[in-house]
């Protein structure tokens, strides 16, 4: 499952070759924790408890940058 975490952060940000132990305390999951703040998906003051709640908002940021981007499609 670590592998699997790995590569996902890996491919969101291939210039940012990190563990999951760093990545709790990296920019890059306080960016996608800001960005998902802004559309009220989570509270800004979100903290990461769990190395698994990192893949977690790792998939969701990237489900909002596909909508953002007009990739994904929601709504009517």
């Amino acid at each position: 499952m670590n592998e699997l975490k790995q590569y996902i952060l890996e491919e969101l940000n291939p210039n940012v070759k990190v563990t999951v132990q760093e990545v709790i305390v990296s920019n890059f999951v306080q960016n996608a924790i800001n960005n998902l703040a802004a559309y009220e998906i989570i509270n800004k003051d979100y903290r990461v408890i769990k190395d698994y709640e990192i893949t977690h908002i790792s998939m969701l940021n990237g489900l909002v940058k596909i909508i953002k981007d007009g990739k994904l499609k929601v709504g009517n």
